[in-house]
């Protein structure tokens, strides 16, 4: 079968790259079972599950995170929200007093939440808390 993670494999069945029923069974090869397993669970587990399963970055995020999880990305993603804790994906040009500023925090409660061993080193598409 194609190589990648399971991850990226389902990322791309849900763009429809690798097609539907029989084809994707043949496009997918031996790593059909584990890519469909993957998928179906997204399905049908609890939202909850798949919320944990978010913050512990099984589903990446952005552009990912929303193409795997598909329909059920907006019921995640608003509990997400509501969580106390929210999280920001450093853009380029970023740093850690901007991102304090733009959130209503400091740099050292964002050094403390995210275990940021130097603050003037942060990188874009690096996942941080902001609240």
């Amino acid at each position: 079968g194609p190589s990648g993670t399971t991850l990226q494999l389902a990322t791309w069945t849900m763009e429809g790259k690798y097609g539907d029923g029989d084809a994707r069974r043949q496009n997918l090869g031996s790593r059909y079972d584990e890519v469909q397993a993957f998928i179906d669970h997204i399905a049908y587990a609890d939202v909850n599950t798949l919320v944990d399963e978010v913050y512990a970055g099984m589903y990446g995020d952005g552009l990912t995170r929303q193409t795997v999880l598909g329909n059920r990305y907006d019921e995640v993603q608003s509990i997400i929200n509501a969580n106390s804790a929210q999280y920001y994906t450093v853009q380029s040009g970023d740093y850690l007093g901007k991102i304090a500023k733009r959130f209503g925090t400091t740099v050292d409660q964002l050094v403390a939440w995210n275990n940021i061993a130097n603050r003037d080193l942060i990188y874009a598409g690096q996942t941080i808390r902001v609240k």
